[in-house]
């Protein structure tokens, strides 16, 4: 992770949902996500992301704040204020998980569900995302990251040449 990411850690954290699909979101889940989260919330209390390969069409529900293909400091600035992270498998997924958020991942092919499990992350399959709003009510087990895996890798890879 980049350590830039512990200026964003300081960000004080709202009950909001965060919710991002990928660049191009590929599976179309964001509008099958959106109707699942409570609506109960305040008027943009909630954001979503289209990313800049987003090809859906789609109505989404009032409420919900949009941001347009943002710029990585854009997004990570507002990711973290949102106490919890909707997404599909990837970098936001451990970008959220370090920022303290509760992160809900989305695999996007089979060997994510792997990867997310041993992440410590229970993955919240495509064909279940009805089980989301059952998912919500329920405490996440947050994983605790932190910035120095870079520094380990060069602290491995140190050795090895010794």
């Amino acid at each position: 992770l980049d350590p830039k990411l512990a200026d964003y850690k300081k960000q004080p954290k709202y009950n909001r949902f965060f919710v991002a699909c990928g660049g191009a979101d590929p599976l179309n889940l964001t509008p099958q996500i959106l109707p699942l989260v409570p609506a109960d919330t305040f008027e943009y209390d909630s954001c979503f992301v289209i990313g800049p390969n987003f090809k859906h069409e789609f109505e989404h529900p009032n409420g919900w704040h949009i941001m347009y293909a943002p710029k990585p400091a854009e997004m990570l600035d507002y990711m973290a204020c949102f106490s919890t992270v909707i997404c599909a498998w990837g970098n936001t997924a451990f970008e959220a998980s370090y920022l303290g958020c509760r992160v809900f991942a989305i695999p996007t092919c089979e060997e994510h569900v792997g990867e997310i499990k041993c992440f410590g992350l229970e993955p919240l399959l495509p064909t279940e995302l009805n089980t989301l709003p059952e998912r919500l009510r329920k405490p996440v087990k947050n994983v605790s990251l932190d910035l120095n895996g870079a520094k380990r890798i060069l602290q491995f890879m140190t050795k090895i040449k010794e």
